[in-house]
């Protein structure tokens, strides 16, 4: 069905404030259930009221609460808010609705065809539950490999992370308990991950392979399925940048999954006992170590962005090859400088920088949220391994190693959490903000054309 707008409100005398605040909210809404940050979802507010003649706007956002107030030209004030129960990253949804706040802020259209378009998006089927199965098990074969598994690891880990991409898809879409599903998916993956484990040693051993399937490096691949990484790094972000309650209440929501998770798999371990073998050699040397990582990095990339809703196209490619990117300047730096605990901050401060700038820039050549490019970056340096031999030591009673190990996940978080915060800060300070106006556009299934 094709719709002209032929005409926008030009009076301010003609304009249903309470129907523009609602649209405003309703658009803030899906940015912020989509996994958007804060800021953006208050500038995203602010300008579609502004754009309508709102005499002044007043936004307050918090991961569960959107509250906005405008003042009509008129001096009448309206006020709405919204409960945000559930969100999670959807990168495709996030991309739509900031697009769509953009041709509101431009276009101005009536209030009816702004709403249809809600409404559509809101209305979007999920993808089929195969879809994030295989997509996780592919994660989760990758992020073994990427923390020095080999195939065998990452073979016993696909089955793992497919399990646990379909319990979690079941169980998001009956809106369970967040920490409650963490410890299950967490218990789970690590009942499975020592078991199979176990069965691929014994098969290995029976053959007479010199192959050995490594545990830790099958558990770590699961666990990088339900790290909130993302979420802490995103949390600390925002305090740094002046958002403190929104900071604040992330990084508990953060601690909180953690603690879930890490009862999860302290559960797994605990029943398995004497199943499960720790210790890990080092079977990747000279180039097959960087040719492994390189692989794991674009599989992990790719596989991450498709389960966080990217669509296949020019913008996932962008976005692997910026992680990449951010991946070798990692490596090279992890191997000419080193990696002790002295310089575990610098080096992720150095490719949280890179990172950062590569997916501002790309932003704003393909007009997209800066957050589609630097999600699967982020996802890729979430400190996986150090959370988990925390873990690990924990339960061994090693409290020496427990603490080295959770003071260098501790460090991995600061550095990338201060590395976009300086990007973000200085990327908000020379953004131009360009306005136009807009009296006319065509618009056929969704896509707009003869802009005039």
């Amino acid at each position: 069905m094709e719709r002209i707008i032929t005409e926008n409100v030009e009076t301010p005398d003609s304009i249903n404030y309470e129907r523009i605040l609602s649209i405003a909210i309703s658009v803030g809404k899906g940015l912020l259930s989509s996994g958007s940050s804060v800021s953006r979802v208050e500038t995203a507010v602010e300008r579609i009221c502004l754009s309508y003649a709102a005499k002044e706007v007043d936004v307050w956002v918090v991961p569960s609460m959107l509250t906005a107030t405008i003042v009509a030209p008129s001096g009448e004030y309206f006020s709405q808010n919204r409960r945000i129960y559930s969100s999670a990253n959807d990168l495709g949804k996030m991309e739509k609705f900031n697009q769509l706040s953009r041709d509101i802020c431009e276009l101005r259209p009536p209030e009816y065809l702004a709403e249809d378009y809600i409404a559509a998006l809101e209305a979007e089927k999920r993808k089929p539950l195969w879809f994030p199965s295989l997509m996780s098990g592919f994660a989760a074969a990758a992020f073994c490999m990427l923390f020095g598994g080999i195939w065998i690891d990452a073979l016993v880990a696909f089955p793992v992370g497919m399990l646990m991409g379909f319990v979690n898809t079941c169980l998001s879409i009956k809106s369970f308990n967040g920490y409650v599903r963490s410890f299950v998916l967490a218990f789970m993956g690590g009942i499975c991950s020592i078991l199979l484990s176990r069965a691929m040693i014994e098969i290995l051993a029976a053959a007479g392979s010199p192959l050995i399937c490594q545990t830790p490096y099958v558990m770590i691949g699961t666990t990088m399925l339900i790290a909130p990484g993302l979420l802490v790094c995103n949390a600390v972000r925002d305090l740094f940048v002046g958002d403190l309650l929104s900071g604040t209440l992330q990084i508990l929501n953060g601690i909180l999954i953690i603690l879930a998770v890490a009862a999860g798999y302290a559960a797994a371990m605990l029943i398995c006992d004497g199943l499960a073998v720790y210790e890990v050699e080092e079977a990747l040397m000279g180039t097959m170590k960087y040719v492994y990582g390189f692989m794991a990095c674009v599989l992990a990339v790719f596989s991450y962005s498709l389960i966080f809703g990217m669509p296949l196209g020019k913008k996932l490619i962008y976005a692997i090859c910026a992680t990449v990117v951010a991946y070798l300047a990692f490596v090279l730096y992890r191997d000419l400088v080193g990696y002790e605990s002295a310089n575990i901050f610098i080096a992720n401060l150095i490719v949280a920088v890179l990172g950062a700038t590569a997916a501002e820039i790309l932003a704003r050549l393909t007009k997209a949220p800066s957050t589609m490019y630097c999600t699967p970056f982020l996802v890729i340096f979430v400190p996986g391994g150090a959370l988990y031999y925390t873990m690990q030591y924990l339960i061994q009673s090693d409290m020496s190693r427990a603490g080295e190990y959770g003071m260098q996940a501790l460090l991995i978080f600061l550095g990338i959490a201060v590395g976009l915060s300086v990007v973000s800060v200085i990327f908000q300070l020379i953004r131009p903000t360009k306005r136009r106006h807009l009296t006319r556009v065509r618009i056929f299934n969704g896509k707009k054309t003869d802009k005039h």
